[in-house]
Formats: C-alpha cells, structure tokens, sequence
C-alpha cells in the first residue's frame, strides 16, 4: 500500500522496524530490513525520524490535536490496525530511549501526514494524478562529507556503523546516522580541526566532544575543533544549523561564526539560517540565552521565542519569533507560515537537490501549512497545483508555469 508521503510497503515492515528500536533485529530480519531501506532514500529518512526524539513529541502533540481527524485519515489508520492486529505491540525500553511502541507511532504518523494536509491547505484536494508531472524526485537522505584535518574526506551514511578514525587525542565514530567525537584521556597539543558538509538533499547530526548536539540541514558546513581546548569553544557555519550547546560546569563560552556573524552562548537551543542566497541572516532562540554581533554593528541579546534577523550591521530583533517553523526541517517537515511560491520553491530546490526555473508570469499566492519531508517532489507540487500554479520535472529541474 502507498502512503502520501511515507514508505513504500509500511505496514509489512512495522514489526521489523519495532524490533529495530527495541534493540531485538534477529540477524535475519536485519537483512530483509536492510533490503528493505536500501530500496528507497525516504524508507531510511522515516526510520531515522523515528529514533528523533522532538519530530516523535511534535507528532504526539500533533495527534492529540487531531480530533476533527478527516475520514480518509481514518481509514488509512484503521486500515494499518486492522494489518498490524495480530502482532503484538511492545513498549520501548532502555537507557537512551522513551520512545512509545513502535507500531503505534507508525499508525500516528500515516495519519497525521494525511490529515496535516487537509487541516493545512483548507479546501484543497491532494490529485491522484498530474499530467503536468512527469518525473520524479526523492526526498533527501541522511548522508554528509567529513573532512579531516589532513584533508583527506570519508563519505557517512545512516548504514555505515563504527569507529572510523581517531582524531588526535579524539576517537571518531559513526553510528545510525549520526557522527560522534568521544575524547580520550590527556590534553590535545594542538586544535585539530574537521569539517562535515551536507549537500543538497542530505541532513545530518553530530554530537561534538564536549557533548554539544548539532543537526545540519541540506547544503550546509560546520568546522569544529575534534577537541575544545581553552577559553571557549569556537566552531564555524554555513548553510543552516540547529544547536543543542552543552553547559559546562566551568561556564566556557560557545561561539558560533556565520558569515561574519558572532553567535556566543553558554548552554542553550537554537537554530541559525545563514544560506548565502537568503536576504538576511537568522537566529532563533528556543532555550537559554544568546547573544547575536553583526560585523562591525551592535549585540543584540536574545530570549527564549526571539529572533535576530540581520542584515549588514543591523541586527533586527523579532519578539515573537515562529520557533516551530523555524526547526520544522530538524523535525522532518516543511513549514510556512505565509511564505511566497519563491520562498517555498527554494526551499523544496534545497532538499529534492533540484534547480528551480520559472516560465512565464506566475501567480503570487501564499502557502500556510506542513507537509513531511519524507514525500516524494511529485507529491508536495500537487499540493500546490491546487492553487493554480503547474509544475514539470525535467532531469534535476522542477519547471514552474502559469
């Protein structure tokens, strides 16, 4: 069965993918699992947003909203059910782990893209067919570049597991999508730098060696130091970055650079935009405290649900920022609050990995609403084909028309 916007053959899968988070993949159905997610980039991007702690709170907030529940979002959940009756559901259990069963969250997320996009675009219906889209594209993947500090450069992936070089005094290790620096003992003698680079189409997360969690979305670059040595803890970025900075008993600063932009920190949550093709450059405050320097312009310091948006050496700051919209793309959705069709298509360039070229005058409508990350290109331009707008995909191009 086919789901707008989730993997091919889910509910066969659904008791292979709760073994999975549960830690009980007999060696065999490893495989069919593996199978299974090499079939597809978006079959290993659901399974990944599934072991996300916040996209698994945003769809459980989500749900409890969902009582207005349309009857086509329903049937799909009934439908799954009535698939997934006769295997037994089991809660998750371990240290790092509070998930709700696995099952049950596949269930809640068939649904909830469904009725997300009927709550989401009122008196829209998503097409079954467009003869305007011919081609298709993939969503994005977790995948990144790491370059080492001889210059030398790995290729990670969710599916590549384990120790992958040791960094000075720093082990360097791949696992689930995700890159960690564990520190060894002794002092490093000299600062050792990495960088890992998404591309277009590719999101990643590293933990960094003091602890400090960081999740790149598409077309992005953080530099780092393997290991933080004196007063503060400098890193620099590109592209969009999300940062969970850990707090450290002797209170060394966190300084983020982004073109130009000082971002310093002591322990917090937020999110910095800082793409070269966007007008100014944003930072979203969601926990703690941060302090925003343009070059050659004045601080502005921020407080929880804030904003700096800065242009040249004027930071503007929004107290009322739309935090949720902000970290959308860590949580695995596309969000917009009142955005123009180039701001969404932009947006859609990044991730699909594909070029954006208008024909013709096109219609200025604006778009309200979510939809999952984890939907094929041909999917979310159907739903914007109801106000309007035409679409063809041609090679790496998505071709806007009247």
């Amino acid at each position: 069965m086919e789901l707008l916007g989730l993997p091919d053959g889910l509910p066969e899968k659904i008791r292979l993918i709760e073994q999975y988070l549960s830690d009980e993949l007999s060696a065999a159905d490893r495989g069919t699992l593996e199978v299974w997610l090499n079939e597809s980039p978006r079959n290993r991007v659901f399974l990944e947003s599934l072991t996300n702690q916040d996209s698994l709170l945003e769809r459980m907030k989500e749900y409890e909203q969902a009582k207005a529940m349309t009857g086509e979002a329903k049937a799909t959940v009934h439908e799954l059910i009535r698939e997934e009756n006769k295997a037994p559901v089991r809660s998750m259990s371990g240290p790092s782990r509070f998930w709700i069963p696995a099952a049950a969250m596949l269930i809640i997320a068939a649904g909830l893209y469904i009725w997300n996009n009927k709550k989401n675009t009122p008196g829209i219906t998503v097409q079954q067919k467009s003869e305007a889209i011919v081609h298709d594209a993939a969503p994005g993947t977790y995948k990144a570049k790491l370059t080492l500090s001889d210059g030398s450069t790995i290729v990670l992936d969710s599916g590549g597991v384990g120790r992958l070089t040791q960094q000075g005094n720093t082990e360097v290790v791949n696992k689930n999508g995700g890159l960690a620096y564990a520190k060894g003992l002794g002092k490093a003698a000299d600062a050792v730098y990495n960088t890992l680079t998404t591309a277009k189409g590719e999101i990643y997360r590293l933990q960094l060696s003091d602890g400090s969690k960081v999740w790149l979305n598409s077309a992005s670059s953080v530099r780092y130091p393997v290991s933080f040595n004196g007063s503060a803890r400098r890193v620099e970025i590109t592209g969009e970055v999300y940062f969970e900075v850990a707090h450290l008993d002797h209170n060394q600063s966190f300084i983020v650079m982004a073109n130009g932009i000082e971002i310093r920190v002591l322990g917090t949550h937020f999110n910095i935009n800082a793409y070269s093709d966007e007008a100014a450059i944003k930072t979203t405050l969601l926990e703690g405290r941060v302090q925003v320097t343009p070059t050659g312009g004045k601080p502005v310091t921020l407080l929880p649900g804030q904003q700096a948006a800065v242009t040249g050496k004027i930071a503007e700051l929004i107290e009322h920022a739309d935090t949720e919209q902000a970290i959308a793309w860590k949580n695995g959705y596309f969000q917009f609050n009142e955005a123009d069709l180039k701001t969404v298509m932009k947006e859609f360039g990044r991730w699909y990995d594909m070029e954006i070229v208008y024909e013709g005058k096109i219609p200025q409508p604006v778009f309200s609403g979510k939809l999952s990350r984890n939907a094929n290109a041909s999917e979310v331009l159907k739903v914007l084909e109801q106000n309007g707008i035409r679409f063809r995909i041609e090679g790496k191009k998505i071709i806007v028309t009247q």
